[in-house]
């Protein structure tokens, strides 16, 4: 006698695995309850102001750049600054002319009338009020009057004003020194003496290419080019060469010292070219008898490989001094080198 047949079990069908979320700081798992902020997780002690590193105020941030800051850091780095004063505006604010003022610093450019819920002109990008403009419109056609005819330029008539001796002229009153033509609007004046446009291209025919002016006399040829002596200078300091070796950069001279600071090979001691046995550390070079403690001045290159040394603010420091700093200093150091060491590590 034969028994029941057999029935196959149904297949066992398993729920798909949820996925692993991930800290956008410290990259590790998360559990549990933590943040989203612009479809990113973070542990609640990860989601910290870009800028201070400290939690955020009554959880209030900000968003600039992919990045999040407090409500102090945001104003600083990101904030509106006033057109009159330059500072930071906190509260309300006026825009005009594409920037952004106090409401007390929006006044008259001249008269310094407040010009909030007024009607304004722009002028030179600044803002005046009507009647300081009409009087600047009177004083600027006085001033382009003749002072031989008395009258206007017409610059219709492609007329041009010269200046000699504090006054004002047409050009067509004079003649070149030179050729001895009438003048027009293309005229130069050169050392005193006004010329054509001809004579005058023939008569500054080396131009320094620092100042842009004409060079009479003794010149410097460097780089292809040719200066004024006194203005044959370092590209940085402004400075002369104290010999007549210079270093070329992207087609500009500069000193040792700057050469040097641009290429990054500037000690972070004493911000001298580093010379002779150079030490890499931080991102920068230093001199071998410069690379010490900014604690205790000791030398670093001579302690053991154990002891090391750790950066602070783009300084280094042995364990010894690094300890005596405030505990909250060590805390915020220790947590960016972890969070620095994991990001290198993805």
């Amino acid at each position: 006698m034969e028994g029941p047949e057999a029935v196959p079990a149904p297949p066992q069908i398993n729920p798909p695995a949820a996925p692993v979320l991930t800290c956008k700081v410290c990259h590790e798992p998360i559990e549990g309850n933590h943040i989203n902020a612009n479809n990113d997780r973070y542990h609640a002690a990860c989601f910290v102001c870009n800028q201070c590193l400290e939690p955020f105020p009554e959880n209030v941030f900000f968003e600039a750049d992919g990045q999040y800051f407090c409500d102090f850091d945001f104003t600083v780095l990101h904030g509106a600054r006033c057109g009159r004063c330059g500072e930071i505006i906190r509260g309300k604010c006026i825009t005009a002319m594409d920037m952004k003022w106090h409401p007390d610093h929006f006044t008259c450019e001249t008269c310094g009338k407040a010009l909030v819920g007024s009607t304004f002109v722009k002028k030179n990008n600044r803002p005046y009020c009507k009647p300081c403009v009409e009087k600047l419109k009177v004083k600027e056609r006085a001033q382009d009057l003749c002072d031989r005819c008395k009258k206007p330029v017409n610059e219709n008539l492609n007329e041009m004003l010269i200046t000699i001796g504090g006054k004002k002229f047409h050009a067509h009153h004079f003649n070149c020194a030179i050729c001895k033509q009438v003048l027009g609007a293309d005229c130069k004046m050169f050392e005193g003496k006004i010329y054509c446009a001809s004579d005058y291209e023939r008569l500054t025919l080396r131009v320094c290419q620092a100042c842009r002016r004409p060079i009479i006399g003794r010149a410097v040829t460097a780089l292809s080019k040719q200066y004024h002596p006194e203005h044959f200078v370092c590209s940085k300091c402004e400075r002369p060469f104290n010999t007549s070796v210079y270093w070329e950069f992207k087609g500009k001279p500069y000193c040792e010292a700057h050469y040097h600071e641009l290429m990054g090979d500037v000690c972070g001691l004493c911000y001298e070219a580093a010379m002779g046995k150079t030490v890499s550390a931080i991102g920068r070079k230093w001199c071998e008898q410069h690379f010490k403690c900014l604690g205790c001045h000791t030398n670093l290159i001579t302690l053991s490989s154990k002891h090391g040394f750790i950066d602070w603010d783009l300084k280094p420091y042995c364990k010894k001094c690094f300890e005596e700093l405030p505990t909250e200093v060590r805390r915020r150091v220790a947590k960016y080198q972890e969070h620095e060491k994991k990001a290198l590590k993805t």
